[in-house]
């Protein structure tokens, strides 16, 4: 929801500036194109550090960026200030595709790909939530600037939760040989969903990743197995696709925007 408030908010930000501050139509244009740029670049930036660094860093980072960033923007007296601060911005939002890797290694098998469809109904409630801030700021006679820094407010709220409520991915954590830390978060999720933790992991059971099980089926003569074994799925391939849907969503929707930039020097 946060993500699509600092895309959102462009389409009523671009109109506003090109009469306050005399912009051309390029110009314009500039300001919406350099975001989705700058989301290009964030998922080939914080794709790779997800892997390297985890899930939930990365996750605060973006949205650390983007909320200062985007306060940031409501102080901004130039053109060219304006534009640097907006691409910066895009890197964070590129970034949020990272925290659809923790849901979905979070998820069971069978229930994944409906969930990971449903999240994107919030992409939509950010987007009417847009439209409502800017009535109730720009609609009534407020400053953009108030505007732009409530749009913000959201992000900071989500690294609270960030904080507080979202663990590292317990796949990562395996993929990384730290089973002890997966453990316990799997322990304390089996609680928090009235299961028991016992049960479903008794002692003496040991997470292997997917790397970790080829190789133990491959050295079945020399290995024991362990009493109890979760496979993980693989990262690479969910990262990929994630990363490709997150470029093609990018491209459609900043061309989306500029189609509504430039029809309204034609209509209005």
């Amino acid at each position: 929801m946060a993500d699509a408030m600092e895309a959102m908010l462009l389409s009523f930000l671009a109109l506003i500036l090109e009469k306050e501050w005399t912009l051309s139509k390029e110009q314009t244009a500039t300001i919406i194109s350099l975001v989705f740029i700058g989301a290009m670049v964030g998922n080939l930036i914080f794709g790779p550090a997800g892997d390297r660094l985890g899930r939930r860093p990365i996750f605060y980072i973006c949205s650390l960026t983007i909320g200062m960033f985007g306060i940031a923007t409501s102080f901004v007296r130039g053109y060219i200030a304006l534009i640097l601060l907006r691409f910066v911005v895009g890197i964070g939002l590129g970034g949020l595709t990272v925290p659809f890797d923790i849901l979905a290694e979070f998820l069971p098998t069978q229930s994944r790909g409906t969930y990971l469809i449903l999240i994107n109904l919030f992409w939509t409630l950010g987007s009417v939530l847009t439209v409502l801030v800017a009535y109730c700021t720009i609609g009534i006679g407020i400053h953009w600037r108030w505007f732009v820094s409530i749009c913000a407010i959201p992000c900071f709220i989500s690294m609270v939760f960030v904080y507080l409520f979202v663990p590292e991915s317990p796949h990562w954590l395996v993929s990384q040989g730290r089973t002890d830390e997966a453990l316990k978060i799997l322990y304390r999720g089996s609680l928090d969903n009235r299961k028991d933790p016992m049960t479903l992991f008794p002692p003496g059971c040991r997470l292997r990743s997917e790397s970790m099980e080829n190789t133990s089926s491959q050295e079945s003569n020399r290995l024991v197995a362990a009493p109890l074994t979760y496979e993980m799925n693989g990262e690479k391939h969910r990262s990929l696709c994630a990363k490709c849907l997150s470029v093609c969503g990018n491209i459609s929707y900043v061309v989306f925007l500029l189609s509504l930039t430039i029809s309204s020097h034609f209509f209005c």
